[in-house]
C-alpha cells in the first residue's frame, strides 16, 4: 500500500486519466495530477473541488462548488496544465458531476437545480432540459450516449441531435426514489441502475429487463465487473454481487 499525503483538505474526487496518470482533487480548491513513477503538479482553484473528468486529447474538467467548470489541458510534466476555458454555471452550484462526450463536449450537473449545461471549446454553453429534480450521475456509453440518474426517480438517454445538441431519446421510469448509481454491462447495450428504493434495474432501451433485490437500504455504488458482474452497494456495510 501506498500512502499519500500531498492534498491537507478532505479529498472529494478521483478521476483515471490517459496512459496511468490520474488526479484527485480536495475541499480546499486544489487538484493534483499525477503519473505512475510519482510526479505530481497541482492546481488551485477559488472553491473546493467537487468533480473531475478526464477528457479526450488529455484534457481535465474540473467542477467547482461555485459553479464553474474548468477545462485544462496538460502539455507536458516539466509544465504546469494551461486553463483552456472556464463555464461559468451558477444556477448548478456546487457542480457534482461531470462527463466528456466523444466529440469534445463536456456535460455538467449540481445541485442548483434539475437542469444539466452542456458545453465544448468552440461552442455557446446550452442547457439540456428533462429532469424535474436534481441529476446524481451522469455516464458516457460506449456508443457515445450520455445517460443521466435524477431525484426525480428517472433515467434519462441522451444522443445527439441536430446540430451540437443533445435530445432525449429515452427516458426509463421505474424507481420509487432518486437514483444515484449508473454503469454498463459489457458490450449488449446493458444498462444498470442503482437507487434509494434499495433496487437495481436492468435496462434494454427503455425496458427494464430485470429487477436486483436484497439490499435493505439506499443503493449509492454500482460497478460492472469482468464476466458480467455486476456489484452493488450502499447505505449499509453489504456490497453484493450479482451474476
Amino acid at each position: 500500500m501506498v500512502i499519500d499525503t500531498r492534498h491537507h483538505a478532505a479529498v472529494t474526487c478521483l478521476c483515471a486519466l490517459e496512459d496511468g496518470h490520474w488526479a484527485s482533487g480536495d475541499a480546499a480548491g486544489v487538484v493534483i495530477i499525477r503519473n505512475r513513477d510519482g510526479v505530481s503538479c497541482g492546481l488551485q482553484f477559488p472553491s473546493s473541488v467537487h468533480a473531475l473528468r478526464g477528457l479526450a486529447a488529455g484534457l481535465l474538467a474540473v467542477g467547482t462548488r461555485d459553479g464553474v467548470v474548468f477545462i485544462h489541458e496538460r502539455p507536458s510534466w516539466a509544465q504546469l496544465p494551461s486553463q483552456l476555458r472556464a463555464y461559468d454555471h451558477p444556477r448548478l452550484a456546487p457542480v457534482l458531476c461531470v462527463a466528456g462526450l466523444p466529440g469534445g463536449g463536456v456535460v455538467s450537473a449540481g445541485v442548483g437545480g434539475s437542469m444539466m449545461q452542456l458545453a465544448s471549446l468552440d461552442a455557446t454553453p446550452s442547457p439540456l432540459v428533462g429532469h424535474t429534480s436534481r441529476v446524481r450521475c451522469l455516464l458516457v456509453l460506449e456508443d457515445g450516449s450520455l445517460v443521466s440518474a435524477s431525484r426525480d426517480t428517472t433515467v434519462r438517454r441522451w444522443r445527439q441531435g441536430t446540430g451540437t445538441g443533445l435530445c432525449c431519446e429515452h427516458t426509463l421510469r421505474g424507481h420509487n426514489a432518486e437514483v444515484a448509481a449508473l454503469a454498463e454491462l459489457g458490450a449488449d447495450g446493458v444498462l444498470a441502475s442503482g437507487a434509494a428504493d434499495a433496487e437495481v434495474r436492468l435496462w434494454v432501451g427503455p425496458t427494464c429487463i430485470r429487477i436486483l433485490r436484497g439490499h435493505t437500504s439506499p443503493v449509492d455504488a454500482i460497478v460492472a465487473l469482468a464476466g458480467g458482474l455486476l456489484a452493488s452497494g450502499g447505505r449499509s456495510d453489504v456490497v453484493r454481487l450479482w451474476v
